[in-house]
């Protein structure tokens, strides 16, 4: 054997899985990390999300907002290039509440897009 007891044994290898896990964990960290700045550059905006929050007091948790987003599929998602037209129709739900959908939202709305259309767009 490695050595001459089995608790020795069961230490040794014990170390080596904890040495293991950290080491894993390192690297998630960092790929993690690397993620979410390429997610902050990738559309290129001028809002700066980090701008709001004292990051050196309360720092990202990277793994947890990767994890996230690839858990809802938000992390392969392309932002669209161009601009989503919307109308305002009754509500089918609420009597007298307008809501905003888009244009061309389904066959059959009654949607009606006002002169004033607001037009959302992603540059």
């Amino acid at each position: 054997m490695l050595f001459e007891k089995d608790w020795a044994n069961v230490l040794f290898i014990l170390a080596c899985v904890l040495v293991g896990l950290f080491l894993v964990l390192k690297v998630a960290q960092q790929y993690a990390k690397c993620l979410y700045k390429s997610w902050l550059a990738n559309p290129s905006t001028p809002l700066d999300v980090d701008e709001f929050v004292d990051t050196d007091k309360n720092p990202p948790k990277y793994l947890k907002i990767a994890f996230g987003h690839m858990l809802m599929g938000a992390g392969r998602r392309k932002p669209s290039e161009g601009s989503v037209k919307l109308a305002s129709t009754e509500s089918p739900h609420v009597p007298g509440l307008q809501v905003t959908e888009r244009a061309e939202a389904r066959p059959g709305s009654t949607s009606k897009v006002s002169p004033n259309a607001v037009t959302i767009s992603i540059d």
